[in-house]
């Protein structure tokens, strides 16, 4: 019986081996992984090369292919770092992960994080753009969200949402204290205003006593 060929990319490839402690020969050898790192991070041992090193035969090298990840079904925390990949929707069936990393990506499509719902952590770290962000208020078991040095122009869903720990990117944190600022400063001044009225009211009436009673009768 012929089994359909595993396509890989290299890199993937190289931290998959390092997560394993081996070389994948099925599915069945990926579906066992449970932590994964790719990119960003120096593997610690190299302990293939994929390019150079004859493979088991269900194996093929495709560049820029990371859709077997989508295959790792007891996959719980998955951290991606500047790598070709322009579509997630591979991690829809990734359904127990519970912990996420994606940095340094370019724009993420948020739609498929709707499916994950076993989340309790996602961090989207200096990505170039956020689409469909709202889908992440429908992960109810999220309890921290980091969200630093991505380039968003609009946080309010996010801030005093039900997420325990949110982590904005800087410009979104200093346009908030900047209209925190701005609100203190308005309300301070309303008080500074009735104070004003309440001792111009009083003086009046200890000047014109009788336009005080007047007003009481």
């Amino acid at each position: 019986m012929e089994y359909a060929k595993i396509t890989i990319d290299p890199t993937l490839l190289t931290y998959v081996v390092q997560a394993l402690g081996r070389v994948p020969e099925s599915l069945y050898d990926l579906q066992k992984i449970r932590n994964l790192s790719c990119g960003g991070r120096p593997v610690c041992q190299e302990l293939i090369d994929p390019l150079k090193d004859t493979l088991p035969e269900r194996l093929e090298i495709v560049r820029g292919d990371f859709s077997i990840i989508g295959k790792m079904s007891r996959l719980k925390k998955l951290a991606i770092s500047a790598v070709p990949v322009k579509d997630f929707s591979f991690l829809t069936t990734c359904t127990a992960l519970e912990n996420l990393e994606i940095s340094a990506c370019g724009t993420i499509g948020c739609a498929f994080l709707g499916n994950l719902y076993e989340l309790r952590s996602l961090s989207l770290l200096g990505c170039s753009g956020l689409e469909h962000k709202e889908e992440i208020l429908k992960l109810f078991r999220l309890e921290r969200l980091s969200l630093e040095g991505s380039q968003i122009s609009n946080a309010d869903c996010f801030i005093n949402c039900r997420i325990k720990e949110v982590h904005l990117p800087e410009h979104i944190r200093k346009a908030e204290q900047a209209k925190r600022a701005e609100l203190e400063k308005q309300e301070e001044l309303e008080k500074v205003s009735e104070m004003h009225q309440h001792v111009v009211s009083f003086f009046v009436c200890l000047r014109y006593p009788e336009v005080h009673e007047k007003k009481h009768n």
